[in-house]
C-alpha cells in the first residue's frame, strides 16, 4: 500500500507537528509512504529525505490569502496520482478528497463556529466551505472525542464515517531527564521556581490569565521565573515586562524535552483544544507537573484543572504545587502514568488500521 501523507503547516506548528511525526514513525516501520508537503510562507520544511517531495507555488498569493488560497485553487490541484491512499492532514486542502481516491482527513477542531468572535468573517466563511470537502472522503480521522462529537454536531459527515484516533507524543523523545542537568544546558538559574508554557498567543491559549497569574504569584515567590515557548502577540507585552520572563521562538523539537524537564510546572490555561493538544502531553511524559483547564479534560487523571479564565484559580495551584513536595511529586508520577495511553506509536498504530479498513 502507498502513501500520500499530504502536508501545509510548519512543523513548529501543531499541525505540522502531526504530519511530520506521523511520516516520520511510518518510514521507519518501512511503510510505503510519502510526504507531500504544500510550501506556503511560514510553512517552509528544511527536511532532506528522499521521501518527501515539496510541492511550491509558481506565483504569489495576495498578502490576505497567502496560505489557503494557494492550497485550496492551487496546491490541490497539484497533488500527483499513483497512491493507494491520500492521506490530507490540513483542512485548507480538503479539496483533495474530491479530487483524489480513496482519501483520509484528519479533522482537529471546529473553533471557528465555537468562538466567533475569535475569527474574522471571511476565516468563518472560508472553514465552512472547506468543511463540505469531508463529505468527499472516505474516512474522517477525529483527533478526540470531544473533536468527533462536534464534527457529527454540524452534519456535514455521517458517523459511520468518522474514527476517533487521539494525538500521541514521540515517546522516544519525551521522556523525564534530570532538572538540574537540564538547567544547566539551557543556562537557567538552578534555585529559580519556574514555571513553563508551549504554544502560541491566540486568543483561545488565554495567556493573559497565566501573566496575570504568574504576577499575582510572584509576590510570594520571588524567584519565579515564566518560560514561555512560541508566536509572541504584541498585547500582552505591558504584563510581560512586569514579571520574570524568558520568551522562546522556533526551539528545535529535540530541545524541548530538556525545556519541560527544567520546570516546575507546565500551566496550559487553553479554552479550547479540540479535546487534546501536545505541549500538556509531551509536558507530561517528562514528568511536569502539568496545569489544564476543562479544555483538555481527557487528560485530567494526570493533571491539576482549574476553571478557564481564572488568574487566581491558576495562581493558587501553581502555588501549591511549587510550595508542597508531595503534590509536585504526586502530579509528577500521575502525568507519567496518563502520558503512556497517548504515544505515537499508539496513534501511528490506530492511523494505519484506518488506512487498511478504507484500501479494501
Amino acid at each position: 500500500m502507498k502513501i500520500a501523507l499530504i502536508s501545509g503547516a510548519h512543523p513548529y506548528s501543531g499541525l505540522g507537528k502531526y504530519a511530520l511525526s506521523l511520516f516520520e514513525r511510518l518510514h521507519s516501520l518501512d511503510r510505503n509512504v510519502d510526504m507531500l508537503h504544500c510550501e506556503t510562507p511560514g510553512a517552509y520544511l528544511q527536511l532532506n529525505h528522499n521521501r518527501v517531495k515539496i510541492l511550491r507555488e509558481r506565483f504569489r498569493w495576495p498578502y490576505i490569502g497567502r496560505t489557503f488560497l494557494p492550497m485550496h485553487y492551487y496546491f490541490s490541484g497539484q497533488i500527483p496520482g499513483g497512491y493507494d491512499i491520500y492521506h490530507i492532514s490540513h483542512i485548507g486542502l480538503s479539496k483533495v478528497a474530491k479530487l483524489r481516491k480513496p482519501s483520509v482527513i484528519t479533522h482537529m477542531d471546529i473553533a471557528q463556529f465555537l468562538f466567533p468572535q475569535m475569527y474574522s468573517f471571511p476565516e468563518r466563511v472560508w472553514i465552512k466551505m472547506l468543511l463540505k470537502y469531508y463529505r468527499e472522503a472516505d474516512r474522517i480521522i477525529a483527533i478526540s472525542e470531544s473533536s468527533r462529537d462536534e464534527l457529527l454536531g454540524l452534519g456535514i459527515v455521517p458517523s459511520e464515517k468518522v474514527t476517533v484516533v487521539h494525538l500521541g507524543y514521540d515517546e522516544k523523545l519525551y521522556k523525564p531527564l534530570p532538572k538540574q542537568e537540564a538547567r544547566q544546558k539551557l543556562g537557567l538559574p538552578r534555585e529559580a521556581k519556574i514555571v513553563l508554557n508551549v504554544g502560541t498567543e491566540d486568543a483561545r491559549k488565554d495567556i493573559p490569565t497565566l501573566l496575570k497569574a504568574v504576577y499575582n504569584l510572584q509576590q510570594t515567590i520571588p524567584n519565579l521565573m515564566l518560560i514561555r515557548v512560541g508566536g509572541t502577540n504584541p498585547a500582552n507585552d505591558a504584563i510581560k515586562k512586569q514579571i520574570m520572563l524568558r520568551q522562546y521562538q522556533n526551539i528545535p523539537e529535540a530541545e524541548l524535552p530538556l525545556l519541560y524537564s527544567a520546570s516546575d510546572v507546565f500551566a496550559f490555561p487553553s479554552i479550547y483544544e479540540g479535546g487534546i493538544a501536545y505541549p500538556p502531553l509531551e509536558a507530561m511524559a517528562c514528568g511536569v507537573p502539568t496545569i489544564i483547564t476543562s479544555a483538555l479534560e481527557l487528560f485530567q487523571g494526570g493533571c491539576a484543572m482549574v476553571p478557564a479564565r481564572s488568574a487566581d484559580a491558576l495562581a493558587a495551584v501553581m502555588h501549591q504545587i511549587l510550595t508542597d513536595p508531595e503534590k509536585r511529586r504526586e502530579l509528577s508520577l500521575s502525568a507519567l502514568r496518563e502520558a503512556k495511553k497517548y504515544t505515537l506509536s499508539r496513534e501511528v498504530d490506530a492511523t494505519y488500521r484506518v488506512y487498511e479498513e478504507v484500501s479494501r
